[in-house]
């Protein structure tokens, strides 16, 4: 039987059924995670909040690249102005949508609470709360050097992580620039990469083991496939 997009199939001997196989599919920009669990086992809503946590999933829904202040969903009504930049058009940020961004990644650290979810979890839902936390400093020091043009802002500390030591001549650099909008490129492509790039060498590698540990304990199954999503 089918709903929507979740297909399910029950096996039955002697007249007692004895499991609910379900599938759900989760997009990935043209692509689909496909996952299949015994729904008799653990539930399809609990199933699609754990697959977000998927290093299949983490690289579409934000949680393994936290939001950047320049993103803009149509979407949704709170953002302005979604629309690309002309060729050659001076860069300005939208304050009021970086904003909107920061409070995004403040609201997916809050729901990555380790207690809402199981033990065996616990390494994973870890892993890309560090990569949140990360993600908030990074945005919140960038949206104080855009909107104050003070580099010390980019030069505060995350943790063990001091840009001051790591990323001195992309600092340079940025306060010897010839005017706002070089120091600004500079800022949000060269200092944002320095600080990312030497966070994840500290955070390291996702825990595959953990998440494939999990998957099978649980008797949850996941594939990438290309497929086309009903509507």
């Amino acid at each position: 039987m089918k709903f929507g997009n979740l297909a399910l199939v029950i096996t039955c001997s002697a007249s007692i059924c004895v499991s609910q196989v379900t599938s759900i599919r989760i997009p990935l920009a043209g692509d689909v995670n496909r996952v299949t669990f015994d729904s008799s086992k653990v539930s399809p809503d609990d199933v699609r909040r754990w697959m977000q946590l998927s290093p299949n999933v983490g690289n579409y829904n934000e949680y393994l690249i936290p939001d950047n202040l320049d993103m803009c969903f149509a979407d949704d009504a709170r953002y302005q102005g979604c629309v690309a930049g002309r060729p050659g058009e001076e860069y300005r940020v939208n304050f009021h949508n970086a904003q909107l961004n920061i409070e995004r990644i403040r609201r997916r650290i809050s729901e990555l609470e380790p207690s809402r979810y199981p033990a065996g979890l616990f390494e994973i839902v870890s892993y890309v709360r560090k990569i949140q936390s990360f993600g908030l400093w990074r945005d919140e020091q960038m949206f104080s050097f855009l909107k104050t043009e003070d580099t010390s802002a980019l030069e505060t500390p995350f943790e063990e992580l001091d840009p001051k030591s790591i990323c001195g001549p992309v600092l340079k650099s940025i306060r010897n620039a010839k005017n706002r909008s070089g120091a600004s490129h500079l800022a949000r492509f060269e200092w944002s990469n320095c600080v990312t790039d030497a966070e994840m060498k500290r955070v390291g590698p996702y825990p595959q083991k953990a998440w494939q540990d999990f998957l099978a304990a649980n008797f949850i199954r996941e594939r990438v496939i290309r497929e086309k999503i009903e509507e």
